[in-house]
C-alpha cells in the first residue's frame, strides 16, 4: 500500500485578547471585512517566524507570547494554524 503524499500552502492566524479576555484584536482587511491577524509564511519560513513577521508587519507588535490552539484546513486546501496570545496592558 502507498502513502499520498500533498504539500499545502500554510498561513497562520492568531487571536490576541486583552488582559481581561474580553476584547480581541482584529485587522481591517478593507473590502475582506475584519478578521483576525496572521497570513501566508514565505517559502522556508518557520512557523513562529512567519507568525512574529506577519504580527509586525500588520500590528506593529513584537514579543506577542502565543499559545498553539488548534488548526483548520481551508476549502482551498492551505492549512492554517491557529494561535491564542494575551496583549500586555500597555498595548495601545
Amino acid at each position: 500500500m502507498s502513502r499520498r503524499r500533498d504539500t499545502h500552502r500554510v498561513s497562520c492566524k492568531c487571536a490576541l485578547f486583552s488582559p481581561d479576555g474580553n476584547k480581541v484584536l482584529v485587522v481591517d482587511y478593507g473590502k475582506e471585512g475584519y478578521g483576525l491577524s496572521g497570513g501566508h509564511l514565505d517559502k522556508g519560513e518557520a512557523l513562529d517566524q512567519g507568525r512574529a513577521r506577519e504580527l509586525f508587519e500588520e500590528l506593529g507588535l513584537e514579543n506577542v507570547h502565543f499559545q498553539h490552539a488548534d488548526f483548520m484546513q481551508h476549502a482551498n486546501g492551505k492549512i492554517i494554524p491557529g494561535y491564542v496570545g494575551i496583549l500586555d496592558p500597555d498595548t495601545e
